[in-house]
């Protein structure tokens, strides 16, 4: 693993999660919207029925990802195969009225809604009663029926669906933070990001080519393109947002699914839909002032299952934020309709509740961004409001009313600045922790953070075509060194490598005759953190006197660049090095390496600290291999005692 300076160490704390871990760690609050169609019918198997043929058509324009099946056991293989995906399913009458058949389809948590779609309405209408399970969306005898019904609910589920990240505010490190609250800052960095790259006449053009590569084969879609790149103005982007077209569903699926590419090739929309709301809130905000209201209540409504609910419990005082433009509305009523408030439970299969998101607002806060978009729906009736990318909200409380099932859930928050100064906080910690900064980097390394690697190498690939930095350099060959691909990272981190050795530091001996010694320090720092990473390298790739040099190139540049010589960097350096020596049974260098890294922890860590544990058992593993044993079970003992001191008494380190 690369990802910290210090990984040859017997370390206690891992600041990354490995790939499998952060991919399968649940790290939003959301019920996924990526929704798929599915049809049982007997009759999907007809090849040459054109009444089949024409529905599947239909169907494929609605949803590219639809697919068809004939039986029973054969969906059901397909479901368990698809667990983490969201389905609308189509079936036919002759299928509703097996109980079995129905009752297990309705059991399954990811399929949303169900369409029956038979010949004889009247047949099937006793299904539609409070005996039967409340998925059942309606009954139709008719293609278009049954098209615009889907599209319909469709679009009603993309526009008041949950999905969330949480911010611990209890959390007294920026330097160790959960994957939820390193989730949490990506989308509050990922506005800023998006906006620092320079707009250019291009930037449309490359947008409607990736639509049209995106919706090929698509002919209403291809149409509904056409439109955009022909009426499309600036000025229009919220008109444009709430129409029942492409350019809102591929802008929430991007923002949710965090899919860099297409963020980068929707930005020039995203720009244009922030800067629309931000001018509506300002209009928004003076009427309210003026008429002497200086709070604002909406509403939003769903249905969560218990596990996302008691999440939310579990978040009280804590900030929330959403991934994408949050829909809510100025009617209690709506709000209550779209969470199902007063639908009685139907089925003891049923594994959602109500929640009615109350969500106060501060009028005079200039720093919360929310628009009436009411005028420009298709849907006035409603009261549709939209909150710019990335709001903030701080829970204020969660009460269950369980009088009847199922228990009704009612969220209260309010509209909060208080991300932007988490989010200042964590760059002002980076700035400390990485010399030259640049916000981008930032951005790049929260993705990594998450285990999203191969998004954090298409997002640092892009920025090197835009610039190419000896600092992108490094960054992306941490990715690939985070993957394993060691070659590849050699490459990049030994090009960042070069580029500072003969760009930069020229410029810091200058820099140094000038007095600007600040300008010299972080050269030879970005230097000195290149070369531990490809010293890193070589120890995971059994080249040890490789990495020994690279460790000494980095060591001697921390020297360089640190007045006083105490850093945790010059201590892991030491330390590593001394592990080198170890390895090749000089013991006593070893030692005096050891040694000379704990006196520097003693002055940068506070007395119980995971490295410096670690730097124990170091010490200890070569007093037992110089069959010193009581100076060894000295420093073990330290160590445990430190450890005892730091986790909980079943903690892994200590129970090993």
């Amino acid at each position: 693993m690369c990802a910290s300076t210090s990984l040859k160490t017997l370390r206690i704390n891992i600041p990354h999660l490995n790939k499998t871990e952060a991919c399968n760690k649940n790290n939003t609050v959301s019920n996924d919207v990526n929704i798929s169609l599915l049809w049982l019918d007997k009759n999907t198997c007809l090849q040459d029925d054109e009444d089949v043929c024409e529905t599947k058509r239909m169907l494929k324009e609605i949803n590219n990802n639809a697919t068809f099946h004939s039986d029973f056991d054969g969906l059901i293989k397909f479901l368990e195969d698809n667990l983490n995906d969201t389905f609308f399913l189509v079936i036919s009458g002759v299928e509703a009225t097996s109980t079995t058949i129905f009752q297990k389809l309705h059991s399954l948590k990811h399929i949303d809604s169900i369409f029956l779609f038979c010949l004889e309405k009247q047949t099937y209408e006793p299904l539609l009663t409070d005996q039967h399970p409340s998925k059942i969306v309606g009954i139709f005898n008719t293609q278009s029926e049954l098209c615009n019904s889907i599209r319909k609910t469709l679009d009603h589920v993309r526009r008041h669906f949950a999905a969330f990240t949480l911010f611990n505010q209890k959390q007294h490190s920026m330097r160790n933070l959960s994957i939820d609250s390193i989730r949490f800052l990506w989308h509050q960095l990922l506005k800023d990001t998006l906006w620092k790259i320079s707009r250019t006449d291009d930037w449309k053009i490359r947008m409607i080519e990736k639509f049209r590569d995106y919706y090929r084969g698509s002919a209403n879609e291809l149409k509904d393109v056409g439109e955009f790149e022909t009426q499309y103005k600036s000025s229009d982007a919220v008109k444009w947002y709430t129409k029942d077209m492409f350019i809102y569903k591929l802008i929430n699926q991007a923002l949710r699914t965090e899919d860099i590419d297409a963020l980068y090739t929707l930005r020039y929309y995203i720009e244009d839909l922030c800067l629309n709301l931000k001018n509506r809130y300002e209009q928004f905000r003076q009427l309210h002032i003026e008429l002497e209201m200086p709070s604002v209540t909406l509403y939003r409504g769903l249905r969560l299952d218990r596990d996302q609910i008691l999440k939310l419990k579990m978040n009280v005082k804590n900030l929330i934020s959403t991934n994408g433009f949050l829909s809510a509305t100025r009617s209690l009523d709506v709000a209550k309709f779209y969470a199902g408030w007063d639908e009685p439970c139907q089925s003891t299969t049923d594994i959602t509740e109500p929640v009615l998101f109350i969500i106060n607002i501060d009028v005079n806060e200039d720093k919360i961004i929310v628009a009436d978009i009411a005028a420009d729906s298709m849907m006035p009736d409603e009261l549709e409001v939209l909150f710019d990318l990335g709001s903030i909200f701080e829970i204020n409380s969660i009460t269950e009313d369980d009088t009847q099932k199922p228990s009704k859930w009612t969220l209260s928050m309010t509209a909060s600045n208080n991300g932007e100064k988490i989010l200042n906080d964590y760059i002002l910690f980076k700035r400390q922790d990485m010399e030259g900064f640049d916000i981008s980097i930032i951005f790049g390394e929260f993705l990594y953070d998450m285990g999203e690697y191969q998004k954090a190498e298409k997002y640092f690939e892009n920025l090197l075509l835009t610039e190419d930095t000896p600092q992108r350099r490094y960054s992306l060959g941490m990715v690939h060194c985070l993957k394993g691909e060691y070659d590849q990272a050699l490459y990049h981190l030994q090009s960042a490598y070069n580029r500072y050795r003969e760009i930069l530091l020229p410029m810091a001996s200058v820099s140094q005759v000038l007095f600007d010694t600040d300008a010299a320090q972080n050269m030879l720092n970005e230097m000195a953190r290149v070369s531990v990473a490809i010293a890193n390298i070589h120890f995971d790739t059994n080249n040890p006197d490789e990495a020994l040099i690279h460790y000494k190139n980095a060591l001697h540049a921390y020297e360089t660049s640190i007045p006083d010589c105490n850093s945790p960097q010059i201590g892991n350096c030491l330390q590593n090095i001394g592990l080198i020596y170890q390895q090749h049974g000089s013991y006593n260098e070893a030692l005096e390496k050891f040694y000379q890294a704990t006196d520097i922890f003693s002055k940068t860590w506070p007395e119980n600290h995971p490295d410096r544990a670690g730097l124990l058992l170091n010490i200890g593993n070569i007093y037992k291999l110089q069959n010193q044993y009581d100076l060894a079970i000295e420093s073990y003992t330290s160590a445990l005692d430190m450890l005892k001191k730091i986790y909980p008494s079943k903690h892994r380190l200590i129970t090993e």
